[in-house]
């Protein structure tokens, strides 16, 4: 009776100490995820302006290089570690977003500099895709600063 009353409290200051060694091996790995998204989102904002200048001067706009992969890459290292579903929400819907965006910027280019130009109706499809990419681009800038924001204010 005695060995195992002696043999509880360090089995237990064990099992406290491995418990603990695992929620900072959990914390760091979700630090770093964040990281990675954080600084795409700021990659990705530089992406949208530079678009956005092009658009704003009537000129050809380049292909917008943004880069919505890293929330598909690191997602499984957010997901099961951060407690926020509303700011998982807001991530995942960013970067669908701007997947979606970057497509239609493609669509842009095609009907503006390549082979869609020469289309009938490329004028009025230019007219309709041009304040769209605008507005869309401007928010997802926007949102993009919010959420690097939230991501540097985030509950542990």
């Amino acid at each position: 009776m005695l060995g195992v009353i002696l043999a509880i409290p360090p089995a237990l200051w064990l099992a406290n100490t491995g418990e603990r060694a695992r929620h900072k091996a959990e914390a760091g790995r979700l630090t770093q995820a964040l990281q990675i998204v954080s600084d795409t989102l700021s990659f990705n904002r530089q992406q949208f302006k530079e678009v956005l200048a092009n658009l704003n001067s009537n000129r050809v706009p380049f292909e917008l290089t943004a880069d919505y992969s890293a929330w598909d890459a690191v997602k499984s290292e957010i997901i099961p570690f951060l407690h926020d579903s509303e700011l998982q929400r807001r991530l995942a819907y960013h970067f669908s977003r701007t997947q979606a965006v970057a497509k239609l910027n493609d669509l842009y280019l095609n009907y503006t500099a390549g082979i869609g130009g020469a289309l009938g109706g490329s004028e009025q499809t230019r007219e309709a895709l041009r304040p769209y990419l605008l507005q869309t681009l401007s928010a997802l800038d926007a949102e993009a600063g919010q959420l690097i924001e939230d991501i540097k204010h985030r509950k542990r």
